[in-house]
């Protein structure tokens, strides 16, 4: 009972130093701590505690006289106990307007939209990244032939939104190849994504007629040659790098312009958004548990959007380590939940 008390105290005391630290960016001393307890602990028992959490690696001294500083480790400690409070806590949260997402019905502006919401809501960086084409379940599909070496895609979602892309091919094909299918992938196919349909061609190829057999094959090095394609090329919806910058005291400068650098290459944050893209509920990402430089100084908020059950991709907010955790995790959670109930609204309007 003593030693569950004991650990109660000095999580309470963590809790109150990470807390005061986000708010005031200097470090914390025992008698700030036990002014905010009202002095039901003694300033000397808050200093023995703060000297055992600092050797147990959750809070640093800058230098001797200062007071304590949390590191990753306790910041993160923090964090996970405020995720377990949340998530136990049941609370709506109404940002806007219900209809705020719901009434877009353009997949690109609905994206954009939702990254500036995260931005303007959080004062950071609002972040979306967009689904692959080739994850998301599809009404119907219209190959249009452009060029010898480009094809437009417009495929129709089972939610309702009309997506187009231009893909870049090395097998060519005829347009009455490509109305053929369209038609066939339309027939069998309606419903499931084109990584379905790529596996179960390599699968299960199906004993079609000759013109079919062919054409399944030449399907089969499409898929092959958009997924690759697809991959190198990931999207990302980015709002509120001047956010970021207009907080010189949160961060680095040196750290701050390797962050924008790598922002502006989008490759490294889109690895790191798609590694997160199954995730369940909002994760919350330190600079220090990723080997990433530009990111040491940051606090990634992630969660992800999706249809049904079919997870199309992820959205966040990248801001400083000093940040209202509380209220930014359950803004992420809102924006998340929004922005699945928009395209699963949109799906049953149909």
């Amino acid at each position: 009972m003593k030693k569950a008390l004991k650990k109660e105290r000095e999580n309470l005391i963590l809790k109150l130093i990470v807390e005061n630290y986000i708010k005031s960016g200097v470090p914390i001393s025992s008698k700030l701590i036990a002014e905010k307890l009202n002095y039901k602990i003694s300033s000397a028992t808050i200093r023995n505690i703060m000297a055992k959490l600092d050797e147990e690696g959750f809070l640093y001294q800058p230098h001797t006289s200062a007071g304590r500083i949390p590191t990753d480790l306790g910041l993160k400690f923090y964090i996970n106990k405020l995720l377990e409070e949340i998530s136990s806590f049941k609370k709506e949260y109404n940002f806007v307007s219900k209809d705020f997402f719901e009434k877009e019905v353009d997949l690109d502006l609905l994206l954009e939209k939702t990254s500036k919401f995260l931005s303007d809501f959080s004062d950071s960086l609002g972040i979306v990244l967009y689904p692959r084409i080739s994850r998301i379940n599809f009404k119907r599909l219209k190959f249009i032939k452009l060029s010898e070496n480009r094809i437009m895609l417009i495929m129709t979602t089972t939610s309702n939104f009309t997506i187009t892309d231009t893909i870049y091919i090395r097998v060519n094909f005829t347009q009455n190849e490509l109305d053929l299918a369209s038609e066939y992938l339309n027939k069998n196919f309606a419903g499931k994504n084109l990584i379905y349909v790529r596996d179960y061609f390599l699968k299960t190829l199906p004993k079609e007629r000759a013109l079919l057999d062919k054409l399944i094959k030449k399907l089969i090095n499409f898929l092959k040659n958009y997924f690759n394609f697809e991959k190198n090329r990931d999207k990302v919806f980015l709002e509120g790098q001047a956010n970021l910058l207009a907080k010189p005291e949160l961060f680095k400068m040196d750290e701050l312009k390797m962050l924008f650098e790598d922002l502006e290459k989008k490759a490294k944050l889109i690895k790191l958004l798609t590694n997160f893209i199954n995730a369940e509920g909002v994760r919350v990402i330190i600079g220090s548990e990723i080997d990433l430089p530009f990111f040491s100084g940051c606090t990634l908020i992630i969660s992800n959007y999706r249809f049904k059950n079919q997870s199309l991709g992820s959205l966040g907010i990248l801001g400083p380590k000093r940040m209202p955790y509380k209220e930014v995790i359950n803004l992420v959670d809102y924006t998340a939940k929004s922005l699945t109930r928009a395209i699963s609204k949109a799906h049953w309007e149909v």
